[in-house]
């Protein structure tokens, strides 16, 4: 499990054409997309085009750094690689009562 600092993310609904089309914004190495009908959803881009998918946990516990512990730290657990992984009929149809 890797452990980044939150970084800005766009906010949409997230659709399967939405991520085929997915690049990096302004010449960044990587970047991240959160869904807004499941908000711990994200979808992380490198500038190569690698594609994966990964849920933010937000964790408590000591960071290892004097005056830090008992703080939350956000943890982005990939679950896998885009297109092997996709999204599921389930998320399709929550996604499509919501609107």
């Amino acid at each position: 499990m890797k452990s980044t600092k939150p970084k800005l993310a766009w906010k949409v609904a997230l659709t399967d054409k939405f991520i085929q089309a997915l690049k990096v914004r302004d010449g960044k190495a990587r970047d991240q997309v959160q869904d807004i009908v499941v908000p711990k959803l994200y979808v992380r881009v490198t500038d190569r085009g690698a594609k994966s998918f990964a849920v933010a946990a937000l964790l408590q516990g000591r960071s290892g750094k004097a005056g830090e512990a008992g703080k939350s730290t956000t943890h982005f657990i990939t679950l896998g690689r885009y297109p092997t992984l996709s999204l599921s009929p389930r998320v399709r149809r929550r996604r499509q009562h919501s609107r």
